[in-house]
């Protein structure tokens, strides 16, 4: 553009920014919504609570948390999402209707809608869509 002499302009941005292009960065995004450092209108306070919640957590509507399940932190739960008992679940996005199976670990991972995670599974690191 330079080279061909076109227009270039810029403007001052003081409020938050992130790239969202990778799974990293949306699971930030997440995390500092989840942490108030930004304000989405779309974004509820919805936490559950019990002995294996660990704050921040933002659960959508109908959730299903089997007892000794644990969740969080930094997890953002779809609507309809299951999480079996004795699965394990933080720092990650489940889209709507997620099925966690039992002793199943899920760790900084964003798992897409209506996907299933096996029984003992360990998924860690991961982008899972159907």
């Amino acid at each position: 553009m330079i080279e061909e002499e076109l227009p270039i302009y810029a403007i001052i941005h003081n409020g938050y920014w992130i790239d969202l292009g990778t799974p990293k960065t949306y699971r930030q995004a997440q995390a500092d919504a989840m942490e108030r450092k930004i304000r989405l209108k779309s974004f509820s306070s919805n936490t559950p609570e019990g002995p294996l919640v660990i704050p921040p957590v933002h659960m959508g509507q109908g959730c299903e948390i089997a007892k000794g399940s644990q969740i969080g932190p930094h997890a953002v739960l779809g609507n309809q999402c299951r999480i079996r008992s004795g699965a394990v679940v933080e720092n990650f996005v489940l889209w709507d209707s997620v099925t966690v199976g039992t002793n199943a670990t899920v760790q900084n991972s964003i798992i897409g809608t209506k996907v299933s995670i096996n029984s003992d599974a360990q998924v860690k690191d991961s982008l899972v869509v159907a």
